[in-house]
């Protein structure tokens, strides 16, 4: 397959993006910023002052979304959720109002506990979404600051999956790790029996992200091709390996491992603000493009360049080989034959 998409890929492309909306209407809710990791790339290092929400405030979250704009997922993310003494509590509250599925963004600390995993999933949590930055506790525990992290977070993982509960793992592209992301897959493929799905996440360049770009932080350009061996480890693995804010051309021929092209309007509820029918290409997310992607298809849906990685890292027309535009004849091709796909 060359660097241009092909037809079937195109269709397969338009299919996803048709299906995303048909998905449930889901709320992610930050339930405040404390948190018993200090990851040196963290987005929200800049917020960690805004303290955490009542449960009075958040109950109220949750009925405004459950009841009133008809939501029946809700992600709950921090911070770290764990760390709530009245998170059980939530989680019961939330389903018994109407939340189906019902997702923790957390880091899983706490959960090498039993009796909590046992307690959030009587409670009513479907899913987790696992933060895991490394494939060793030197590469992981680094990252995180926190001695030991590793060794917890693994042990959180192995008890969500013996209970039954989904979980997608999360790591951070970084300087430190981005050379061992095939390594991590094996790792996870290998230490974790029933773990289907795994984000590679380039870093969203605000926090500690910003504060330390040049020491975390690995161009585009070059976390891309390690990307894609990771994409490719994985499917000999039998894991889906996707990515987030990382353009669809640069992970060529994965262009539809690109989280972003088939990622639904979501409802966000942060701790100082709310703000209803977001996506990823909302103004919260500063996105530069270069002058060649005016004629990509997927335009619209992708993540794009930091404006911060631009003036830290320089014009990018050079490392985007030509011909890697998704081009729009291609779909234009393919458009009577998406309804076969799949």
């Amino acid at each position: 397959m060359n660097d241009q998409m092909n037809w079937k890929m195109a269709a397969e492309i338009i299919a996803r993006a048709a299906k995303s909306w048909e998905l449930p209407k889901s709320g992610y809710v930050k339930l405040g910023y404390a948190c018993n990791n200090h990851c040196r790339f963290c987005t929200a290092a800049w917020k960690h002052g805004a303290g955490d929400r009542s449960t009075e405030a958040l109950r109220q979250v949750f009925d405004g979304l459950l009841q009133e704009e008809g939501v029946t997922r809700l992600d709950l993310s921090g911070g770290e959720p764990t760390l709530r003494s009245d998170l059980v509590e939530l989680v019961a509250y939330a389903r018994a109002n109407g939340a189906v599925q019902i997702s923790l963004q957390t880091n899983a600390r706490a959960l090498a506990r039993v009796d909590w995993v046992r307690a959030l999933k009587e409670a009513g949590v479907t899913s987790c979404f696992v933060s895991i930055h490394g494939c060793d506790a030197h590469t992981h525990d680094f990252l995180t600051d926190r001695p030991g992290s590793f060794r917890q977070t693994c042990a959180g993982i192995r008890n969500l999956l013996e209970h039954g509960i989904c979980v997608t793992t999360n790591t951070v592209v970084t300087t430190a790790n981005a050379q061992q992301l095939s390594g991590l897959v094996m790792f996870l493929a290998h230490s974790f029996s029933g773990l289907k799905h795994i984000k590679l996440s380039y870093p969203h360049l605000q926090g500690g992200a910003a504060d330390q770009l040049e020491e975390l932080v690995v161009p585009l350009w070059k976390a891309a091709p390690l990307m894609v061996a990771a994409i490719e480890e994985g499917d000999r693995e039998g894991l889906h390996v996707e990515t987030e804010f990382m353009p669809a051309c640069l992970i060529a021929p994965h262009y539809h491992r690109a989280s972003e092209i088939d990622r639904p309007r979501y409802h966000l509820s942060d701790v100082q603000f709310t703000v209803p029918e977001i996506d990823h290409t909302s103004s919260l997310r500063p996105r530069y493009f270069l002058e060649s992607c005016g004629d990509c298809i997927l335009r619209n849906s992708c993540c794009g360049i930091h404006p911060l990685h631009h003036a830290t890292f320089g014009d990018a027309d050079t490392h985007f080989p030509p011909g890697r535009t998704v081009l729009a004849e291609d779909a234009a091709t393919c458009a009577s034959g998406s309804k076969a796909v799949e």
